[in-house]
């Protein structure tokens, strides 16, 4: 909790849990599938009870004047934070989500999307137009600040390019007001994160997590969310995610759950991994109040 505490953005609590408990929470999730078998032993649970929400647009508007690389390369360090500690939502967070229930497939076009429009709204022409992909994605997630894009011909995401360490330090030192403070904080973050693969979306998989789950659940709610704008469109994609996860029990307030290990090393390694995640978080929460 001293960690943690100076926090400003992202909001989560340990809770430290015994076997049974941990058991019964993780058995009312289907994550884990069959193996949802919990060792003996202490476990600490990271739980999050609601969501909080930040609109960073105005900041977003102002540094996609002055240097939109710099915003596509701190929503990409975000991402590679959220994948290493506890989910911190960003906008193309958020526009999957509202893709999901929307239009079936976060890559559909307005001309596939019709189909499910069509099924969900029947003649009604206005409210099948409101919810085109044309219409969502720029009040959800504008292209300029997405950190991939989805090639169709090689099937899969492509990252979008974002700025190196030369470029950020250079931004670090001779750069003004808040685009200086930006580059300073994403090389604090960068330099507490495994390195980026090369030829894959940043935050996707692939890296050693701080926070080493041995159980996940599926959560409601997330440490942080990052929000271009306030619109129907996020309260949209919240509430159908807070249904969908609705039976989910007492797990849905859980990013998962680490065991404290049952020998000296575990232990030892439990510990160092729990100084790695906080630190970064910290860095992410430095980086989320520059930004919001």
């Amino acid at each position: 909790r001293r960690q943690t505490r100076g926090l400003k953005r992202i909001s989560f609590d340990p809770v430290l849990l015994d076997t049974v408990n941990t058991q019964d929470i993780v058995s009312q999730s289907d994550w884990n599938g069959d193996n949802d078998e919990v060792a003996g032993g202490l476990y600490l649970g990271l739980q999050t009870l609601e969501d909080r929400v930040f609109p960073f647009g105005r900041r977003a508007r102002q540094l996609l004047w002055s240097d939109p690389l710099l915003l596509r390369s701190a929503i990409a360090m975000l991402a590679r934070g959220s994948c290493n500690t506890l989910e911190v939502r960003t906008p193309d967070t958020l526009l999957d989500m509202f893709a999901q229930w929307a239009w079936d497939d976060p890559t559909h076009g307005d001309r596939e999307a019709e189909d499910y429009l069509n099924d969900r709204f029947g003649d009604d022409e206005e409210s099948k137009r409101h919810y085109l992909p044309s219409n969502v994605r720029p009040r959800l997630c504008p292209t300029d600040i997405r950190v991939s894009r989805y090639e169709a011909k090689r099937r899969r995401y492509v990252a979008y390019r974002t700025l190196g360490q030369r470029a950020l330090r250079l931004r670090a030192t001779t750069g003004a007001g808040p685009e200086r403070a930006v580059a300073k904080a994403l090389l604090d973050l960068s330099a507490l994160l495994p390195p980026a693969g090369r030829g894959r979306v940043e935050g996707e998989g692939g890296s050693s997590r701080s926070f080493e789950f041995t159980h996940r659940t599926y959560n409601a709610y997330a440490g942080a969310t990052l929000i271009f704008e306030d619109n129907e469109f996020v309260g949209e994609a919240l509430d159908n995610h807070y249904e969908w996860l609705s039976s989910g029990g007492e797990g849905t307030f859980y990013h998962g759950f680490i065991a404290l290990g049952s020998d000296e090393a575990q232990v030892r390694r439990f510990y160092a991994g729990l100084a790695r995640g906080f630190g970064v978080l910290r860095a992410m929460d430095r980086l989320l109040v520059l930004l919001s």
